[in-house]
């Protein structure tokens, strides 16, 4: 009766833990596979049936170890899905999760990369000798930018939301248009020209 008792609380501590993934990946299954889960976080892509077979091993983790020992009844080893993964299992299993383990990387499909912040918006007006450039961030993240055209170039720091007013003195109109691009450290990037 008292191993009865031991394993039963073990068993309901073991299954606690267990349930959904704790944050999605970057990565997800390829067609035909789904994440495995033989514990939380366990994002190894396996076939639906690995999984469904995985959450029965899970719900009777004790059902193929000896009573009252961390050992498993002959014919059955740990799966070893993961280091301390205890669940006693056929080795045929157990060489499957290793497999799996194996070929991890080669079931996922990796997330499309993230989209660079838009670029700043750039209005012009001339000035009494000279331009001004009103760059505004629409990339929502402080930056430290660099505005550079065909006959000047200057870093200034834009903060995020606000919009910094370039003033260009000296500048004598030439009556054509300047190639005109802000790079900012946070990956945002404008190319546009004015007729000056």
């Amino acid at each position: 009766m008292f191993w009865k008792l031991v394993l039963t609380c073990a068993a309901v501590t073991a299954l606690a833990g267990l349930g959904a993934p704790t944050a999605a990946a970057d990565d997800t299954c390829q067609q035909g596979f789904v994440w495995r889960e033989a514990r939380p976080g366990d994002l190894v892509c396996v076939t639906p049936a690995v999984r469904a077979r995985t959450a029965e091993e899970n719900a009777r983790p004790f059902l193929n170890a000896i009573p009252g020992s961390d050992t498993c009844e002959p014919g059955f080893v740990w799966r070893e899905a993961f280091v301390g993964d205890l669940v006693c299992v056929t080795p045929a299993i157990r060489a499957e999760a290793a497999q799996d383990n194996a070929a991890a990387a080669s079931r996922t499909v990796s997330a499309p990369a993230p989209k660079p912040p838009s670029g700043p918006g750039v209005t012009w007006s001339p000035r009494v000798g000279g331009l001004t450039a009103s760059i505004t961030d629409r990339s929502g993240v402080d930056s430290q930018c660099t505005y550079q055209s065909d006959w000047y170039t200057r870093s200034f720091f834009l903060q995020k939301n606000t919009t910094f007013d370039l003033v260009i003195v000296p500048a004598i109109p030439k009556f054509q248009n300047w190639n005109v691009t802000i790079s900012c450290d946070n990956g945002a990037r404008t190319q546009t020209s004015t007729f000056f």
